[in-house]
C-alpha cells in the first residue's frame, strides 16, 4: 500500500473480481479483506502505508483465531 505505481499486487489487492452472472442464493463467502477491516478498520489501506501501525496490527491478526 506504500507504493504509488500500478504494480500487479496492489491491483490485485484492490481487485473486486468479476462483475458479471448472478449471485448464488445464501451467505456470501468471506473474503480475507473482511478479516482485516474487522482489525484494522474500513481505512485499512491507509493504515497499511504506514509501517509501524502496521506492524502493531500483525499481532491483533493473528491473535484473531485463537
Amino acid at each position: 500500500m506504500r507504493s504509488d505505481d500500478a504494480r500487479w499486487t496492489k491491483r490485485v489487492t484492490l481487485w473486486s473480481g468479476p462483475g458479471r452472472g448472478k449471485r448464488k442464493r445464501g451467505r456470501p463467502k468471506a473474503r480475507w479483506t473482511d478479516d482485516i477491516v474487522k482489525i484494522a478498520g474500513k481505512a485499512w489501506m491507509r493504515t497499511a502505508a504506514d509501517r509501524d501501525k502496521w506492524r502493531n496490527m500483525e499481532e491483533a491478526y493473528t491473535q484473531q483465531g485463537t
